[in-house]
């Protein structure tokens, strides 16, 4: 089981996990900082599994809406475990779909450069898998 939390009440706690996550990302389209704001702005939510530390293990997911077909997703878009439980995604993944579709999402996603999180991905049925390709340019002058 999992559980939605109140950003204000435990950003100190995930603060730490949410700038490594950020340090250790190949791309900085977002700061720290945006989770919190995100978060108080309603547009995405802190989930803990229940019994677990916020600053042990979390998910920050946004519900995202196709313009074009309205089809609504819930994307996970940062996911922290400090406790070396491997299997969080195990212990998650079922309350956050039925928070999903509760939400009136028709898929769930997440976007990783890790090859182990993509094969633990297919392992609950995440079988659509794109990979977000990037090559770092060399800047000029």
């Amino acid at each position: 089981m999992i559980n939605p939390m109140d950003v204000r009440l435990i950003w100190d706690d995930i603060r730490p996990g949410v700038e490594e996550i950020h340090r250790n990302l190949p791309w900085k389209d977002w700061r720290p900082e945006d989770v919190y704001a995100s978060c108080l702005a309603l547009e995405t939510v802190v989930f803990v599994p229940e019994g677990a530390h916020p600053s042990d293990q979390f998910v920050v997911a946004r519900i995202t809406k196709c313009p074009r077909t309205s089809e609504k997703t819930m994307f996970f878009w940062l996911a922290f475990n400090s406790t070396g439980d491997a299997d969080l995604a195990g212990k998650m993944h079922e309350g956050l779909e039925e928070a999903a579709i509760k939400s009136g999402c028709s898929a769930v996603e997440f976007i990783t450069a890790h090859d182990k999180i993509v094969n633990h991905g297919k392992r609950f049925g995440y079988d659509k898998v794109m990979h977000h390709v990037r090559k770092d340019l060399p800047q000029l002058g």
